[in-house]
Formats: structure tokens, C-alpha cells, sequence
């Protein structure tokens, strides 16, 4: 079973005895990359090197002068990147069963029913590599700019109730103001859309700073919903 035809059994078809629907994320958010925080340069690399070393992110360069650091992130990408919801409805002479769930779900095994009745084993990883800048604005005030390259990658799994079997990979790449587009199964139709929920931003700024309404952040966070 080639890309093409798995691609198109997993978003957007619908058929007598089973439907499969997807309702993509709204935007991307404001998500926030910057803050001032009054502390001098040295203070805040201090704090966030402390903070960093502590966390799950790996630091893979830093350049004290140039106030640069680069860290990454890879595992579930869950909480990091919202891509919207799936849902999968089956009947047959088995009964109803609906699968719902987010399309960034780590690991998810669901059913689906078109031609006939296939079984899928699904997979998103998420690989973040982030370049942090501090910055000295004043001998006690400083910045601090997290940037987040986002790569998602999907891993398919596909076997039919006939005994025919498949399977791919494929990935997108977006940073923290962008949107991932994975490729549209069919004409017409959308396909698989991430976007960052800010989460890893606002873990990054946070890293050994004081408490969130000490620090000025640029723009402000938006109210909760």
C-alpha cells in the first residue's frame, strides 16, 4: 500500500458504515518569545543556565559573551503543539465505537471504515531545537528571547481486516509564530495543521526567573479562557 493511498484513508472520508472528520486548531495564538526582567545580564544568564541544567532540555551551545544559548527538546509533543481534533466513527456487525483525539497525541491505535475496515497505529514526535538570546538593556534591566524551531514528525501504521498492510513517516517544520502543514490526503481537503500552543516558550522565558507578575513580558500574555 503506497503514501498516497493511506494518506488518503486517514483524513477526510466518509462512507456508509464509518466516518472520519477533522476540526483543525484556530490560529496559532499570541504566543509569547520575549521578556524584561529587571536583572543584569549576568544575573539572568546565571538564572537561566541554573534553570536549564535542571530541566528536561539539553544545552547544546552557549556563548556567554554573545548572551546565546541553544537547547533542544525532543519527546511528546503533547501540551507544546496543538493540531486540531480527529474523530473516527466504525459500525459493523461488531457495533458503533467513535474515536476521538487530538492530532498531536503521542500514541494512538483507532479504527477506521471506508472500503472497508483498517486499523491504524499512529505516532507524532516532537523535535524542538531553541535559540535563547539574553540581552543587557541597562546595568540592572535585561531581555530574554526564546525562538523555537518546531519539527513534528508522523508515523503511520495502517493494516486492513483483509490482511493488506502499510505504512509511512513524513514530517513538518514551523517556529513559534508559524504553522505546520502536513500534506492534504486528497483535492480539496485540508490536511493535518500544527501550530504552537506557547507552552514551551513560556517554560523557556520562565527558566529561574521570578514569579510570572514580576517580569514584563512583550507583548503581555493574553487573558486565560
Amino acid at each position: 500500500m503506497n503514501k498516497s493511498v493511506v494518506a488518503f484513508l486517514l483524513l477526510g472520508l466518509s462512507a456508509c458504515a464509518g466516518k472520519l472528520e477533522y476540526t483543525p486548531p484556530i490560529g496559532n495564538g499570541n504566543v509569547v518569545t520575549q521578556i524584561s526582567v529587571d536583572k543584569s545580564k549576568t544575573e539572568l544568564w546565571d538564572s537561566v543556565i541554573a534553570s536549564l541544567s535542571k530541566d528536561f532540555f539539553v544545552i547544546n551551545n552557549i556563548e556567554k559573551d554573545s548572551g546565546f544559548i541553544n537547547v533542544s527538546y525532543s519527546g511528546a509533543p503533547s501540551s507544546f503543539i496543538d493540531c486540531g481534533e480527529i474523530s473516527s466513527y466504525v459500525k459493523n456487525a461488531a457495533g458503533e465505537r467513535t474515536y476521538r483525539f487530538g492530532g498531536e497525541k503521542e500514541n494512538q491505535i483507532y479504527e477506521l471504515m471506508t472500503d472497508g475496515l483498517y486499523f491504524i497505529d499512529r505516532n507524532m514526535k516532537l523535535e524542538g531545537r531553541i535559540n535563547l538570546v539574553v540581552r543587557e538593556d541597562s546595568a540592572s534591566a535585561s531581555t530574554l528571547t526564546a525562538n523555537v524551531l518546531y519539527t513534528v514528525t508522523r508515523t503511520v501504521r495502517i493494516r486492513s481486516a483483509a490482511g493488506g498492510q502499510g505504512a509511512f513517516s513524513d514530517s513538518v517544520t514551523f517556529n513559534s509564530k508559524g504553522v505546520g502543514m502536513f500534506p492534504s490526503p486528497s483535492s480539496g481537503r485540508e490536511g493535518l495543521r500544527c501550530v504552537p500552543t506557547g507552552a514551551l516558550e513560556r517554560r523557556l522565558l520562565q527558566a529561574g526567573l521570578p514569579p510570572l507578575d514580576s517580569v514584563r513580558l512583550v507583548p503581555p500574555l493574553p487573558s486565560a479562557q
